[in-house]
């Protein structure tokens, strides 16, 4: 584990019992029914990192993310961010080992995990925490890509990263589900898919610090990829 992520793990701990986090608990759970029976932070820590299939998690991430972007206040991001802990991690240690440092790359995840948590359209998912981590690994793959270009390594991330097994169904009326359905049916590769959700669907630019060739071959693949998707969805007469 890195310094920085041993440190945020220790002022996350130290943080649960502050006055200043419960005060803001109690404002959410006035307005979400769903946290009434969980009580204290720790215990809705404890309860969200066990691996039991709750009918109540999604609703209580829901209303996590709610009260965070309508009072963002240092506590809650702290232990909103902590909570996420365990999912952020497990990206870092899947990403880990590619010539980045792993101070950095814990940093980045915060980093992009913060922008994933004030993206207003979050709340609205079905599945609310996958929604999170898959907004903070497709930018922190990207990221990484441009890192490793930088040091001159060959193969982008994109090209070489599995994505995660998420926990959550993801809405199947969701525009990014449906995009990569059509992109399945379309006979466009995993690869290729998360390219075109990336970067057109969720505004993710090109990494700048990719070679030019590498740049290049990358904008000649996406549209490639989206003639394709293209051709078959008029073949469908979707609009």
């Amino acid at each position: 584990m890195s310094p920085s992520r041993a440190a945020f793990l220790s002022e996350f701990e130290r943080l649960l019992p502050s006055p200043g986090l419960r005060e803001w608990l109690d404002i959410i759970r006035r307005q979400h029914p769903c946290l009434s029976g969980v009580g204290d932070a720790v215990a809705l820590r404890q309860f969200l990192h066990t691996r039991d299939k709750d009918p109540r998690k999604p609703e209580i991430w829901r209303a996590l993310v709610i009260g965070l972007q309508a009072n963002r206040t240092p506590n809650a991001v702290t232990f909103v961010v902590g909570l996420l802990e365990p999912g952020l991690g497990a990206l870092v240690d899947r990403l880990a080992g590619k010539a980045v440092d792993s101070d950095d790359l814990w940093q980045e995840a915060v980093s992009r995990a913060l922008e994933a948590l004030a993206n207003p359209r979050v709340p609205h998912r079905n599945a609310v925490l996958s929604g999170l981590l898959k907004d903070t690994f497709s930018q922190l793959r990207w990221w990484l890509g441009a890192e490793l270009a930088r040091s001159k390594y060959e193969v982008p991330l994109g090209d070489s990263a599995p994505e995660p097994a998420w926990d959550e169904v993801v809405d199947p009326l969701d525009e990014e589900a449906l995009l990569a359905d059509w992109c399945r049916s379309a006979g466009i590769t995993p690869q290729d898919t998360a390219l075109i959700l990336d970067t057109r669907l969720n505004a993710v630019r090109l990494p700048s610090l990719l070679p030019p060739d590498e740049y290049g071959r990358l904008r000649k693949r996406r549209h490639r990829a989206e003639t394709r998707l293209k051709l078959w969805l008029s073949r469908q007469h979707v609009a």
